[in-house]
């Protein structure tokens, strides 16, 4: 039994209100499995009295998707802990592995004091563990952003306000030739007292101040070159220099932050006892930092491939050691630590972009420019506080332009309130007087991706934005693209919809830059939408068979009609999520430069119909779509609304009817292609027996249907003082895009 207990918090050091949920996966002598434990998390404080056993956690913080943190296990033997100390427990037998109760041994010995720390015998038990060949296991990793490092002093957070609030903050990367940026293109060796960014244009100090100060939009933000090839920490070299070789820079000014970045050489030329070398001598050059004023931070050994060592010692494995120390210090100095080690290892390996260790460290040490670009990205990422990440355990994000990260231009004083989407308020400018947006960024998003198959959704809304442009910028490569995000000319009526699913993109694996841009013209006023960026999206215009989970879909319903009123009939059976996140049933009904084709074959009453697409309606809690509708003979497109709440129904068709009957088993077979004609305007086709039955068009008209939603949800009308059994059965439900 372990008492597990601590505080919860963000980013910024800000206490997370939710709930914890723990499930036991499998049953013990004291345990149930598969039973389930939920507590509150009131300003961060939680505690828990839990019997051996293994649990999956997840936290739920009000207003987002539940996030399921991982497994932790609980020993017979385990001592009291916080929740992040059992995260990294890994499963096995009912009692706890030594090696995991010496790190919390350790940590609680570290936390007396950091200067006891250095010189005490718990931090020579450490390095004693650390020198042996499975002591590189023994300090684990951080993870890849600010949220798991330490700021409990509140400094670093005020250095990343300074920035953005504009002020000058300077940073100095103090390392070897992996800061230095040995072998990027245009790179020279650095001399003492010169700016080296002008001589390594390409290393990640460089490139982190251009993106830093993008991210900020302040160009007062300096991240210096100290990096010197060659050099070492362990001999004192470091400690020794720092005065000359950073504050003595009259270029470099007094830093505010200082990377440390040493550990190749060590690793490769001592060959006494490198450990307490470097626990020594990283605390001495701390101290040296801490005394000119500075925050250091520590930067892992990121090498992931090396050449031998002069004392016959395995190389990487001598840098998982020094990683330990530096975590080890860290932990006891509280200061930072960044895992670039883990985050470089991650992106290399996991990448379906092409690149590999030997394109990317040819020479066995030395990244080129992408792996400079990459660790640039990654670093300017943990500075930056409004980063939306994407990975598998937060496989779902919304950006708004209410939400700090979505940087917009636009203000509170011009929005709609009474919109139907989902945040409940969106952009509206009525003017540029109002607000200039002309070719500005609306919206700039900056997501940091670590997953495989992630994708950019923007939710359109109504009449969107004119012909502002979405341009998405990887950043590791600099390379973007950009799409139309609205149609210009075209109005909204009552039947338009909002929240409408647009897939723009793929994100890349890194830094990616998303931006709504307005266009150069804003004559009029105009509404903007906003950004998901969704794991695993199903919503993407490939092909898709709508049937493939549940088979046959079956939908009955008896109507009856009163003797005065005809009845009207909405069922969500299919799509009950119109909004759908993950784009299950979400089809791109029209593409600029694709074809969608919608197969269907099933049984339908007459007087039935079902949704081509549907989404978000323009006015509060109705949902407005596109159906299919008729099935006695002829097949119609009607333009349709529905009051989720009152339940009135509203359509009226577009065009004219398609002369379609089911075959003779009582099967309808048609095929619905729909596009953007010549003309810019929505067309749908209907066709029957590979024939073409009938095309309508929204050519001469002022507004356009909803464009993309959920589909196959049902509509049935009877006539006055008549009831009838009403049957869709759908036997075939196939989507596929073909070019324009």
């Amino acid at each position: 039994m372990a008492i597990i207990s601590g505080v919860l918090q963000d980013a910024l050091g800000n206490p997370i209100n939710g709930s914890l949920t723990l499930r036991a996966k499998r049953t013990t002598a004291n345990v149930i499995g598969d039973t389930y434990v939920k507590i509150n998390v009131v300003d961060g404080h939680y505690s828990l009295d839990l019997q051996p056993c293994e649990y999956d956690v997840v936290l739920t913080v009000d207003g987002y998707y539940k996030n399921h943190l991982n497994t932790i296990t609980i020993y017979t033997d385990s001592p009291n802990g916080t929740l992040n100390d059992y995260l990294i427990n890994p499963s096995g037998s009912d009692s706890m592995p030594e090696f995991l109760k010496q790190v919390l041994e350790a940590r609680d010995e570290a936390k007396k004091s950091a200067e006891e720390a250095r010189e005490s015998s718990s931090g020579a038990s450490v390095l004693t563990e650390l020198s042996n060949n499975s002591g590189s296991t023994l300090i684990g990793h951080h993870g890849s952003n600010l949220r798991a490092e330490l700021d409990n002093d509140g400094r670093l957070n005020n250095l990343v306000a300074k920035m953005a609030a504009g002020d000058e903050v300077h940073i100095v990367g103090y390392g070897d030739s992996t800061t230095d940026g040995n072998t990027t293109d245009g790179w020279k060796r650095n001399v003492a007292g010169t700016d080296h960014n002008l001589n390594a244009p390409n290393a990640w100090p460089a490139q982190a101040q251009r993106i830093l100060r993008a991210m900020f939009n302040n160009n007062k933000i300096f991240v210096h070159n100290a990096g010197f090839s060659g050099q070492r920490i362990d001999n004192g070299w470091a400690a020794n220099n720092y005065k000359t070789c950073v504050i003595d820079n009259k270029f470099y000014g007094i830093p505010d932050i200082v990377l440390i970045g040493f550990g190749i050489n060590d690793s490769t030329y001592n060959k006494n006892d490198i450990l307490g070398d470097t626990l020594r001598e990283t605390n001495r050059l701390i101290d040296k930092i801490i005394e000119f004023g500075a925050l250091p931070i520590l930067l892992s050994c990121n090498v992931v491939r090396a050449n031998g060592t002069e004392s016959g010692r395995d190389k990487l494995q001598l840098l998982h050691q020094i990683n330990g120390v530096k975590q080890y210090i860290a932990k006891t100095r509280n200061i930072q630590y960044l895992d670039l080690n883990t985050a470089v290892k991650q992106w290399v390996t996991q990448n379906t972009d092409g690149y590999n260790y030997t394109k990317l460290q040819p020479d066995l040490t030395h990244w080129g420019d992408l792996g400079h670009a990459f660790q640039a990205c990654w670093i300017a990422s943990v500075f930056y506080n409004r980063v939306v990440k994407i990975d598998k355990n937060n496989p779902y994000e919304m950006a708004f332009f209410q939400d700090p990260r979505a940087n917009s231009i636009v203000t509170n004083k011009d929005v709609s309130v009474s919109s139907n989407t989902r945040p409940g308020i969106n952009i509206y400018v009525a003017s540029k007087d109002r607000v200039d947006c002309r070719n500005k960024s609306i919206l700039d998003i900056w997501v940091w991706c670590e997953h495989l198959d992630a994708s950019i959704v923007y939710r359109r809304s109504l009449s969107d934005a004119g012909n502002s442009s979405i341009k998405i910028t990887d950043m590791l490569t600099g390379d973007n693209y950009t799409k139309t995000a609205g149609f210009k000319g075209k109005k909204f009526n009552d039947y338009s919809a909002v929240d409408m699913p647009f897939y723009v993109g793929q994100l890349q694996y890194g830094l990616n830059r998303v931006q709504l841009i307005g266009d150069s013209d804003q004559s009029s006023g105009f509404l903007c939408g906003y950004f998901d960026f969704v794991a695993n999206y199903q919503g993407k215009p490939v092909c898709k068979n709508l049937l493939q989970k549940t088979g046959t879909f079956r939908d009955h319903k008896t109507v009856t009609a009163s003797a005065k009123d005809p009845a009207k009939s909405v069922s969500l059976t299919f799509s009950p999520d119109v909004y759908d996140p993950y784009g299950q049933n979400v089809v791109q009904l029209f593409n600029t430069d694709k074809i969608t084709n919608i197969c269907l074959e099933g049984k339908f009453s007459a007087g039935t119909g079902i949704f081509l697409v549907q989404g978000n309606g323009r006015k509060k809690d109705e949902l407005a779509g596109l159906m299919l509708y008729g099935f006695s003979g002829s097949l119609s497109i009607y333009k349709h609304r529905y009051n989720t709440v009152t339940g009135e129904v509203n359509f009226e068709q577009q065009g004219e009817s398609a002369a379609v009957k089911s075959d003779d088993d009582g099967v309808y077979r048609v095929t619905i292609k729909s596009y953007f004609n010549k003309n810019g305007s929505p067309v749908i086709d209907i066709y029957h027996a590979d024939k073409l039955a009938k095309s309508i068009s929204w050519d001469g008209v002022d507004h356009i249907p909803p464009l993309a939603g959920v589909v196959g949800n049902i509509h049935r009308y009877q006539p006055a003082n008549k009831s009838a059994d009403m049957l869709v059965e759908i036997s075939k439900f196939e989507v596929f895009y073909t070019d324009n």
